[in-house]
């Protein structure tokens, strides 16, 4: 067993560690790519003119680059209301992790139902 090492073993192990090290960033990097590629090629659709949901807002939450989501808030309306019982409303909100583009593109069809 050799506990001792030549100074060129010792820078041996020094840049096997950082060509590992690199590789695996490199690697984090194009998963990241991915993921944010993902998000902008989406095709995502929500239905503003549904007589049981009443959406009351839409923004852009930004926590960092892979936490940017788009979150709607939106009356539900229960199952009783719609056989014409009770009116009852229910509030929920719908997250979607989608890019900017298609975050335009909901405000853009949230802002053309509400007129």
């Amino acid at each position: 067993m050799k506990f001792l090492l030549t100074n060129r073993e010792l820078n041996d192990l020094r840049k096997q560690a950082v060509e590992d090290y690199i590789a695996s960033e490199e690697n984090k990097i194009r998963e990241i790519e991915i993921k944010l590629s993902q998000r902008e090629n989406c095709a995502v659709y929500f239905n503003f003119n549904d007589p049981n949901i009443s959406a009351f807002s839409i923004e852009r939450l930004d926590f960092g680059t892979l936490s940017e989501r788009t979150v709607i808030g939106y009356y539900l309306r229960t199952v009783a209301s719609v056989n014409g019982a009770d009116e009852k409303k229910v509030i929920k909100e719908w997250t979607i992790f989608c890019g900017r583009k298609q975050h335009n593109q909901l405000v853009e069809e949230f802002n053309k139902s509400k007129r």
